[in-house]
């Protein structure tokens, strides 16, 4: 094997080494214009918190209870024009008769309003109230917004479908706890 060969193998290896070895680093509430932070400020927002949660309607806090960092709600958009997130489907900042929607690249804009009244969406060619149990629906369904595809649809209202972690069936004695690895353990 070559000197050129060897040079660039340890190129290569240490390109890798860097890229597996590095840390995921997201960027802080000054490099994202859209967010919030608890006090109310950022380059592009001096507006105080409105919510229990310490951000401004239509946000949530992704943070944690050192570095709170607000952003939009699941299915809400973010505005440039008046800095605040508003939800798929409803009027927000747009003129009457239309609603908000986002373009194929994400960015909010207005559209028209089929049903020209806010709240009411167009589903199999009928105007419905959004987020409503019921009719069109199952009634244990509720029309709604798909968060990932963003189309109306009839959505399960059930608990279960939306959790993560399955509870052991078993329960444990009195005066112990599950531990992590589901073991029964007596409580001290």
């Amino acid at each position: 094997m070559t000197t050129n060969m060897k040079w660039v193998i340890f190129g290569i290896a240490l390109t890798i080494y860097n890229c597996i070895g590095q840390d995921i680093l997201f960027p802080d509430d000054k490099q994202i214009p859209h967010t919030v932070s608890v006090d109310g400020t950022t380059s592009t927002t001096t507006k105080p918190p409105l919510s229990s949660d310490g951000c401004p309607d239509g946000m949530q806090n992704y943070g944690n209870a050192t570095d709170k960092i607000c952003d939009c709600k699941p299915k809400f958009f973010h505005f440039p024009m008046d800095d605040k997130c508003y939800e798929v489907y409803f009027q927000g900042p747009c003129k009457q008769g239309e609603y908000v929607f986002p373009n194929d690249e994400l960015i909010p804009h207005c559209v028209k309003n089929p049903c020209s009244t806010n709240g009411l969406v167009m589903y199999n060619d009928s105007c419905y109230t959004l987020n409503k149990v019921g009719h069109p629906c199952n009634s244990s369904e509720t029309l709604s917004v798909n968060e990932t595809t963003l189309q109306v649809e009839c959505l399960d209202t059930e608990l279960a479908v939306f959790m993560l972690i399955t509870v052991p069936p078993r329960k444990c004695p009195a005066g112990s706890r599950r531990n992590s690895v589901g073991i029964c353990k007596e409580i001290a």
